[in-house]
């Protein structure tokens, strides 16, 4: 997983909750520079748990998977979208 070290006892399994939100049990365990980076994040108070940290790396990735998208896509129709700035 890009150079992050293994990630071992991977398992995985979705389902819908009643009120129809997706839900996702992963239950693997993290080694090498994962786990250093959630103990850090921690023990800096960033995060208050595994789940927390793995939600915010989640959330953070697809911010980014979305501005590459939005980028190639613009690319492919030769448009510009201008970026928002605060006044």
């Amino acid at each position: 997983m890009g150079g992050f070290g293994p990630i071992s006892t991977l398992f995985m399994r979705s389902k819908m909750s009643p009120n129809d939100t997706d839900i996702v049990y992963v239950k693997c365990e993290l080694e090498g520079k994962p786990a250093k980076i959630i103990r850090e994040l921690k023990r800096r108070g960033m995060v208050k748990s595994v789940r927390e940290a793995v939600v915010q790396g989640l959330l953070t990735y697809w911010d980014q998977v979305m501005v590459r998208d939005l980028r190639e896509a613009q690319a492919r129709t030769g448009t510009r979208i201008a970026a928002k700035t605060p006044r």
